[in-house]
């Protein structure tokens, strides 16, 4: 069972929870198809990273709200949910911001095999 914290934006009062596990398998299955490898994998670290696109992505997942009213929201309204998600998600962030972390820093010290599509075409 997840947790949950309502607050209240502009008379309204919007329901924010804990991400469940099933939330983050589904996550992590998205793009599972050869057309969309890594979607999933690519939203959380747009979130992760404060990008707009993966936070709604995960707001949507937190909330009753659909991205289409996030769109709507002002930016105080979006910075407080976005601020009741992180609380009530903050190990979610800590691991997946450390493992980031920790990939960028192989990745800068890993070579990229000649031919491999991560090789820059001349």
């Amino acid at each position: 069972m997840s947790r949950e914290k309502k607050i209240e934006i502009d008379g309204e009062e919007i329901a924010v929870r804990e991400l469940t596990v099933g939330d983050l398998e589904n996550l992590f299955a998205e793009g599972s198809d050869k057309k969309t490898t890594g979607k999933g994998i690519e939203t959380i670290a747009d979130a992760i990273t404060g990008g707009v696109t993966g936070t709604k992505k995960l707001l949507a997942l937190c909330t009753s709200l659909e991205e289409a009213a996030i769109d709507e929201l002002g930016v105080n309204a979006y910075s407080q949910l976005v601020a009741a998600m992180k609380e009530l998600n903050a190990d979610f962030f800590e691991i997946y911001r450390r493992d980031l972390t920790e990939l960028g820093r192989l990745m800068a010290v890993m070579p990229i095999p000649p031919g491999s599509s991560a090789t820059p075409k001349p």
